[in-house]
């Protein structure tokens, strides 16, 4: 049986899952395998070696896409193309243009430098590399993480899901789930991907064969639950008759800022940072029957310092909803490290005590 942790994060799926029923058609990939969910992290290495293109058997290749960029109201907003030629870990370049934009990145052996895009928040770029070319983390990754395995029904079809959590550590309780990766019935080709820290949800189908890999050829894209991307693979092959000067970025290039991740704090020095905290409300049932105590809250806070995402790690089950709801509402002075504001993960204690 799924624990109480593992079933809301199904529940949550499913919500998701629910908003596009339609893309996720009964398709399934071109490439089955024997491993199976009962090994999750086996299952998700033979997955990662066979989605997306970055491996280490995959020949140079050149992809194109189109897109369509959705504001809140479902309003298409921009349109533009998306284009990527990959000869290696260090050796690669990405072009995004839009209808009022363009974006070329190119990697090298120092990093990721690029031209374009100043002052505009242009996380769709990375939205589109990732789903198209590297959908799935490093195995290296998997050795940081503990997983929890989930069930997803979407219509007709059942999608088995692998959720990654890290390991705890001396200053957090045991962590929520940072990411949900769903896969079809004895075929990895990833359908669903949700990073749940960032609010991004991804879904994929109609799988291209690709050099014993697998490319989606349709994805679209979902921020805050919200529709914001739809992608279309236009063509993809093995690239030829490319040098060096194909990859070489321009003089007036500047490095990337790279994502931050995510640092564990400890509440007291979390707590330091608190600028708005709502109270709870104690639920009239709860206080009827003279219940009291802590319910204590495992919390990912955002770099702008709110709250992205809460968890209960502990606590009476009446008490629960009331604290997650106030601890919704908090906010955190952002957290710096070398200048830098950072996500940061933390835990939280609600104490809930009736009048004496």
């Amino acid at each position: 049986m799924p624990n109480t942790r593992s079933g809301r994060y199904s529940i949550y799926l499913a919500c998701l899952a629910a908003l596009f029923p339609v893309l996720l058609a009964a398709q399934e990939a071109p490439v089955k395998s024997s491993v199976t969910m009962a090994d999750p992290a086996r299952f998700l290495v033979t997955a990662i070696k066979s989605n997306g293109l970055t491996g280490e058997d995959v020949k140079p290749w050149r992809v194109v896409a189109s897109f369509q960029e959705f504001n809140e109201s479902g309003a298409v907003v921009n349109r533009g193309t998306y284009e990527e030629t990959w000869a290696g870990a260090a050796k690669f370049k990405r072009s995004f243009s839009g209808d009022a934009f363009s974006i070329v990145e190119y990697g090298t052996e120092k990093g990721i430098v690029r031209t374009g895009g100043e002052n505009r928040d242009d996380w769709q770029l990375t939205a589109i590399h990732l789903a198209l070319a590297d959908p799935l983390p490093k195995p290296s990754e998997l050795e940081s993480v503990d997983f929890e395995t989930h069930v997803t029904r979407v219509g007709d079809l059942q999608l088995d899901c692998i959720a990654l959590k890290k390991k705890a550590t001396a200053s957090t309780a045991p962590l929520l789930p940072t990411s949900s990766y769903c896969f079809g019935k004895d075929a990895p080709f990833l359908r669903l991907r949700v990073l749940l820290s960032e609010g991004i949800t991804t879904v994929a189908e109609n799988p291209n064969s690709f050099q014993n890999h697998v490319v989606a050829g349709d994805i679209t894209v979902y921020r805050a639950e919200k529709l914001a991307l739809q992608v279309r693979l236009e063509g993809f092959g093995e690239l030829s008759g490319a040098n060096d000067a194909s990859f070489t970025p321009p003089a007036d290039a500047t490095p990337r800022d790279e994502p931050n991740h995510q640092a564990p704090l400890s509440p007291e020095e979390a707590a330091k940072n608190l600028i708005k905290q709502v109270p709870p409300e104690y639920p009239p049932i709860a206080r009827a029957a003279r219940i009291q105590g802590t319910v204590v809250l495992q919390v990912l806070i955002d770099k702008h310092g709110n709250v992205s995402q809460v968890g209960v790690v502990s606590g009476h089950p009446m008490l629960q909803q009331a604290a997650l709801e106030a601890v919704r509402q908090w906010v955190y002075k952002p957290y710096k490290i070398d200048g830098k504001a950072v996500p940061i993960y933390t835990t939280v204690n609600v104490t809930f005590a009736l009048e004496k």
